[in-house]
């Protein structure tokens, strides 16, 4: 199943293209590399889109109020990691 599709649109002469992603049915959280002191680590983080744009949450707090509103009925420690 796709989550993702595209719809091509003219728009006075332009071609511009509308893409559409699906929301997922279950929290997320990315493996992100980054960098501490020299030596290169992966990450976990939570993100989520807000106002058209993409925005880190870190407070676990936060997270769990998220989930919560968001996939009621789900814990929001469970290990639904994907990538």
């Amino acid at each position: 199943m796709a989550f993702v599709s595209i719809q091509m649109h003219n728009v006075d002469g332009l071609l511009v293209a509308r893409i559409h992603v699906r929301p997922c049915g279950h929290p997320v959280r990315a493996q992100v590399p980054g960098e501490r002191d020299g030596q290169r680590i992966t990450e976990e983080r939570f993100y989520v889109r807000l106002n058209g744009q993409t925005e880190p949450f870190n407070d676990p707090e936060q997270i769990e109020l998220f989930i919560s509103a968001r996939w009621p009925g789900r814990r929001p420690e469970s290990q639904d990691i994907g990538s």
